[in-house]
């Protein structure tokens, strides 16, 4: 792997946060009941995003090293950031939220492309415990140490890490990247998470996109079920990279 020698650091401003709206998908009815009437959910999930133009050599960052002339020559990039913020609510969590940005070059030619994208995987490690402890009668006892006297006995244990991802990213070098958020043993999707987009569009293109959220949210004594998340007047999230 070649080692980096040189990074650059691009400060964008604040994303604007945009409130959705949590529609619920239609569900099929298993047999012998109907399902739930759900009602949309609002002020749980809002999204923000920011872009702009990444200008390269003399006046702006340095001359990408490691890449082939057809990587950049006439292309543009462009750096987005999104916000996404989740409130959960203990009754109501999130199990899972889904991040679809879809590029659009707005010519006809070939369309922008998600170059790089960032955080790629993020994972929660989980230190699992299989020890059993055995006293002298060979009764099974509850997991911790074995105390010494007349009742010992002995215990046999193993430990293993485990790791859990709770962030994924997929289809770089396309357009249609996506992130993907899952609650796990150790982590619930509550609060705000940043994602960056280094995107590359052809030279004379318009480019631009949308993001569009869905996610599935455990309802109480329901069940999981899926939603789709849109600004109030039903639309994705527009976004302008030109």
């Amino acid at each position: 792997m070649t080692p980096i020698t040189e990074l650059t650091v691009v400060e964008l401003p604040e994303p604007e946060p945009q409130s959705l709206v949590l529609v619920p998908r239609s569900t099929a009815a298993t047999k012998g009941s109907r399902p739930p009437k759900l009602e949309p959910l609002e002020d749980r999930l809002a999204v923000g995003v920011v872009a702009q133009a990444v200008k390269l050599g003399t006046g702006g960052l340095p001359d990408p090293k490691g890449l082939l002339q057809s990587d950049v020559e006439g292309f543009r990039f462009f750096l987005a950031q999104l916000t996404v913020t989740t409130l959960a609510a203990s009754e109501e969590p999130f199990v899972e939220v889904q991040v679809d940005v879809r590029l659009d070059g707005g010519d006809g030619s070939s369309e922008p492309i998600a170059w790089s994208m960032a955080p790629d995987r993020l994972e929660d490690k989980i230190q699992l415990s299989r020890e059993i402890s055995i006293d002298a009668t060979l009764k099974l006892v509850a997991l911790g140490a074995v105390e010494v006297g007349p009742g010992a006995g002995w215990k046999r244990g193993m430990s293993v890490e485990k790791k859990e991802p709770f962030l994924l990213a997929a289809h770089e070098l396309t357009s249609r990247p996506l992130w993907k958020l899952r609650r796990t043993s150790a982590t619930e999707i509550d609060g705000m998470t940043r994602l960056s987009l280094m995107v590359r569009a052809p030279e004379q293109s318009t480019p631009t996109g949308q993001v569009r959220l869905s996610a599935r949210v455990e309802r109480q004594r329901l069940g999981i079920f899926p939603y789709d998340a849109q600004l109030p007047d039903g639309d994705p999230v527009p976004f302008a990279l030109a």
